[in-house]
């Protein structure tokens, strides 16, 4: 039963975001990611707040969902991730908001 992982580089990974970031930017905007909103981001805003640090690097932040909302709670969030379409929307969607 030991299944062999396939490794990938960076970026093969990026582009395989590339590929999905625009439907998963859809899949969060329509509420569809349960876990992204009722586990993933209370648990870290939970975290934010008990540890009230005043900047945070969100490694990994595809769209800026997250990396959104973790803004509001501390001084300054700066979000990085290797899909350079998922940061354009990020860029698109947020860059009104600070």
């Amino acid at each position: 039963m030991n299944k062999k992982v396939e490794s990938k580089n960076i970026y093969e990974i990026a582009r395989e975001w590339d590929k999905i970031c625009e439907k998963r930017e859809q899949t969060i905007n329509q509420g569809k990611d349960i876990s992204l909103k009722y586990v993933t981001v209370p648990c870290i805003i939970k975290q934010i707040n008990d540890e009230k640090p005043k900047s945070v690097l969100d490694v990994g932040c595809g769209t800026g969902f997250l990396t959104n909302e973790i803004s509001k709670k501390c001084d300054y969030c700066c979000g990085i991730d290797a899909s350079a379409e998922s940061i354009k929307i990020a860029e698109e969607k947020y860059k009104k908001m600070y």
